[in-house]
C-alpha cells in the first residue's frame, strides 16, 4: 500500500480498536504529518467515533477519516 501515490504509512494490526491500537494511529498523525486517515477494520457502528476521537486528540479534523468495514462487509459474507 504505501507503494500508492500519497500513502505515507500503512500497517497491519489486528487490535486496531484497542488503546496500544489507537495510540499508534494517534503517534503515526503527529510523527508522519498525516493529513487523512484511513482504517480498514470491524463495524463503523461501534468503532467510528472512537477514530474520530483519536484525530481529535492528534490535531487532526475528524472529517478527514474514513473507514472500510472489512469484517462485515468482505470476511463475514465468505465464510
Amino acid at each position: 500500500m504505501e507503494h500508492i501515490p500519497n500513502v505515507v504509512v500503512a500497517k497491519v494490526n489486528s487490535f486496531t480498536c484497542s488503546d496500544p491500537g489507537q495510540n499508534i494511529i494517534r503517534n503515526d498523525i503527529l510523527e508522519q504529518d498525516l493529513n487523512r486517515i484511513v482504517v480498514a477494520a470491524c463495524t463503523p457502528k461501534i468503532h467510528e467515533p472512537t477514530y474520530r476521537a483519536v484525530l481529535i486528540e492528534a490535531g487532526l479534523s475528524p472529517y478527514y477519516f474514513q473507514m472500510v468495514n472489512l469484517r462485515e462487509h468482505c470476511s463475514f459474507v465468505h465464510r
